[in-house]
């Protein structure tokens, strides 16, 4: 392989594009729903920006580490890890988080924001910070040549590192346009799926939809699994499966979240906001 790798204007453009999409469109849904709803508490989608990162980012990529070695022999063994481990760790994640932060809260609109901030900050690592380092690595490249990217790579990893930039270089916009629908599709499945699981500790004998959650998370990464493992090959057959699930998964939490808001008082305010309107009372 030639290690005489530039990237096109195109190129650079497009990973920049993914980058700021990827960033500034959650950012600018939770503001939009903060916005609307202003008596909403923001901490909420702190708690989900903390979690997604601690359980899928850090716990469940121990698990990878030594389950991965034992299903990669098997299609079949492959896809039922890996759709149920990303089930079972960021609804886990929710369920922790919400049983932690949202204790005595009984607001549905909590569920959102938290559903905002998991998704968000999935968004802005997973594609946001990635497509602005390759921007950035695009132009020093150019600036500076492939060879000094290679000099410090072991001589046994050069054909699959050119290998890699080669294809980078070969990124377009409609590639990233993809990446960025794919996101807004994953952030769709993070809010349905936030509202299951709170709706799973808010109403009562509703905890079987904990693990309802788990599985509609199971079941939506199941055509990204299969294009992992060759089974599917078409990426574009994979976004159509997911924007199709994620649509019928959002279906199904606009139902719940309906019945939280007709179950619960979502006017009752926190306990500290109680105090406080005691106070006024008094005086």
């Amino acid at each position: 392989m030639t290690n005489d790798i530039t990237f096109s204007s195109a190129a650079i453009a497009a990973f920049l594009t993914a980058g700021i999409l990827a960033t500034l469109l959650p950012i600018a849904a939770i503001v939009f729903f903060k916005l609307k709803n202003k008596d909403v508490k923001l901490r909420y989608v702190f708690v989900g920006a903390v979690t997604f990162p601690v359980f899928a980012l850090i716990l469940e990529q121990i698990s990878h580490y030594f389950m991965l070695p034992i299903v990669q022999q098997s299609t079949v063994a492959y896809v039922i890890y890996g759709t149920l481990a990303a089930g079972i760790f960021e609804e886990t994640g929710r369920f922790v988080a919400y049983k932690i932060f949202c204790k005595k809260g009984s607001d549905p609109r909590a569920s959102i924001m938290y559903g905002l901030g998991h998704g968000g900050i999935e968004s802005i690592i997973l594609l946001g910070l990635t497509m602005l380092s390759y921007a950035i690595t695009a132009v020093t490249i150019n600036a500076m040549g492939m060879n000094s990217i290679m000099s410090s790579v072991p001589a046994e990893q050069t054909d699959l590192v050119i290998a890699q930039f080669t294809a980078l270089s070969e990124f377009t916009m409609s590639k990233a346009l993809i990446n960025v629908v794919e996101r807004l599709i994953a952030i769709t499945l993070h809010v349905s799926l936030s509202v299951v699981v709170f709706a799973s500790i808010k109403l009562k004998g509703k905890l079987w939809l904990f693990p309802a959650a788990i599985a509609l998370h199971a079941i939506f990464d199941v055509p990204a699994a299969l294009y992992q493992s060759g089974v599917i090959t078409s990426l574009v057959v994979v976004e159509l499966l997911l924007f199709v699930e994620a649509v019928i998964i959002a279906f199904v939490a606009v139902k719940i979240y309906k019945q939280l808001k007709s179950e619960l008082s979502a006017e009752v305010p926190e306990p500290q906001e109680t105090e406080k309107t005691e106070e006024i009372t008094a005086e």
